[in-house]
């Protein structure tokens, strides 16, 4: 099983950070990597389906959420990416005085080609959204955290 994991620091209240960002829609007002996001509901088990800006197409379904801990948990269930038993979590953690850290991260099985690129395809749409909003909130660099493939 590969793991992806990427982190940025921004210079907000986690509380504030999250009614901004951490909505399980929100995703495709911040990301650039996305053309629109359709969701119809916040809760668990919802789908949201997300459009990106090459054409691509993706769905997934919320399978925990904790808002008053700022994360969710989500499962991809349709992806042109070869991957499979992909499970992704969006937190956003408490740091300094007023700072939260935004961490996103996914474990899933490269299911056919070359394994570093497509692991790579998941670290930069990862990246690409937490630089999004370190550009948006005046937070410090997206340092990647971890990958490992077995």
């Amino acid at each position: 099983m590969a793991q992806v994991t990427e982190k940025v620091s921004i210079p907000m209240d986690p509380d504030l950070l999250w009614e901004n960002i951490g909505g399980f829609g929100a995703v495709g007002i911040w990301h650039p990597m996305l053309a629109k996001v359709e969701v119809q509901r916040e809760e668990l088990g919802a789908v949201r389906t997300a459009h990106g800006r090459d054409g691509s197409m993706y769905v997934e379904r919320l399978v925990d959420v904790e808002p008053e801990q700022h994360r969710y948990r989500y499962k991809m269930e349709s992806t042109p990416l070869p991957v499979g038993n992909y499970v992704g979590e969006f937190r956003i953690e408490s740091g300094a005085e007023h700072e939260s850290s935004v961490v996103w991260a996914a474990d899933f099985d490269v299911t056919k080609g070359d394994e570093a690129k497509t692991v790579g395809e998941v670290r930069q749409f990862l990246r690409s959204g937490l630089d999004q909003l370190r550009a948006a909130y005046g937070g410090s660099r997206c340092n990647r955290v971890m990958v490992s493939i077995p």
